[in-house]
């Protein structure tokens, strides 16, 4: 009797667990600003309840036909790298098999254990695959293994399919969250554009800016997430300008210095507009300190090196050098050569060092 009273305890406690790790997936959509927020706070939250195992949430990507592993913990331990892998790598067969509930074990499908083992550099003994659908779209997979030569209980499968269930639920919810920023966020690009194109010296600009500063944080092998908030932060990056004068954006001369402190109010009056968007301050930096200089020299704060965000130092580097090779009112574009000179001039005084070295490669490779 007492054992029995003991055994119905501990599967009490159990389950009152798992109930507060579905609270806690609850409370994580209403913090989650993305998809992103959103993956690593399940995932982490899936990981605490099973701390001997790995656990990995696999998105899969259909524009580009691949899985993203954007958050993976294992044993307790957040994994350092994002994991790619290609659709056409993981084969059509076993692509269709992720879109049902499985469990693998060196019994039942040993190649393809070993194969998913490869990739996530584990030795796992069992993997359960729990498909995650979004309005009856597979949107990707939740994965646990254990390393422990022991299968997964019935309790603990049961589980682990509600909370597959419930992430489903939640990425629902974020999604909703993410259309409506995307409205927002479709509004200010459309009026960015309309003040790149009301001057045909800037039009196209912010577009350019947006494309170059991508590749350079690519070749810093920058996640995802980074490339995303980036590409939003560096097409909004002149929106401030809205409240600039075209008699002082247009003039062939010189700026004096009130003209000048105008035009330096910008990244700011850009930040007050974009931060009215919830969950803005992922990308509100390249916005605020795209003017910045390596050597302290810059503004609105005057921040120097390292300490000038790394959004902030990209987008400047990818303005200054589409802005060279392009016609301003008060000179033609320069050519190539001569932006790179300028480029090189500034390393280490408007300009982060490094990231001109990776612009010099990206700029000589499209002379090619």
């Amino acid at each position: 009797m007492a054992d029995r009273i003991k055994e119905n305890i501990e599967s009490m406690n159990k389950r009152m667990e798992a109930i507060s790790v579905m609270n806690k997936i609850d409370k994580a959509v209403l913090s989650s600003i993305s998809r992103y927020d959103l993956i690593d706070s399940v995932t982490f939250i899936v990981s605490d309840l099973f701390k001997d195992c790995m656990v990995a949430l696999a998105m899969a990507d259909t524009d580009k036909n691949r899985y993203i592993i954007l958050s993976h913990y294992i044993k307790g331990i957040k994994g350092s790298k994002e994991l790619n892998l290609t659709f056409e790598h993981l084969g059509h067969e076993n692509l269709e098999k992720n879109k049902i509930f499985f469990i693998i074990d060196e019994n039942t499908d040993k190649e393809y254990l070993n194969f998913l083992n490869s990739i996530i550099h584990q030795n796992n003994l069992y993997l359960v695959n729990l498909p995650i659908f979004l309005d009856e779209v597979y949107m990707g997979s939740l994965i646990v293994g254990t390393d422990a030569d022991r299968p997964f209980t019935d309790f603990e499968m049961e589980t682990l399919k509600a909370l597959a269930d419930q992430t489903g639920v939640a990425m629902k919810s974020v999604k909703y969250f993410e259309e409506k920023e995307n409205l927002f966020l479709g509004i200010l690009t459309a009026l960015s554009k309309t003040i790149d194109a009301k001057s045909r010296w800037t039009s196209g600009h912010s577009e350019r800016v947006a494309a170059y500063s991508v590749k350079l944080a690519q070749m810093m092998e920058m996640k995802d997430e980074f490339l995303n908030n980036l590409k939003i932060s560096a097409n909004l990056h002149d929106i401030g300008k809205i409240g600039v004068p075209e008699s002082i954006l247009d003039k062939p001369g010189k700026l004096n210095p009130d003209e000048f402190d105008v035009m330096k109010g910008h990244p700011q009056s850009g930040a007050s507009i974009v931060e009215e968007i919830p969950g803005s301050g992922k990308f509100l930096n390249g916005i605020i300190f795209q003017h910045e200089s390596w050597d302290g020299s810059g503004y609105p704060i005057g921040l120097d090196g390292r300490s000038i965000p790394l959004m902030g130092r990209l987008i400047a580097v990818a303005d200054v050098y589409d802005a060279l090779i392009s016609d301003r009112p008060y000179r033609n574009g320069m050519s190539t050569d001569e932006a790179l000179a300028i480029l090189i001039s500034e390393k280490g005084r408007k300009l982060d060092p490094g990231i001109v070295d990776l612009m010099i490669e990206i700029i000589k490779s499209e002379k090619k």
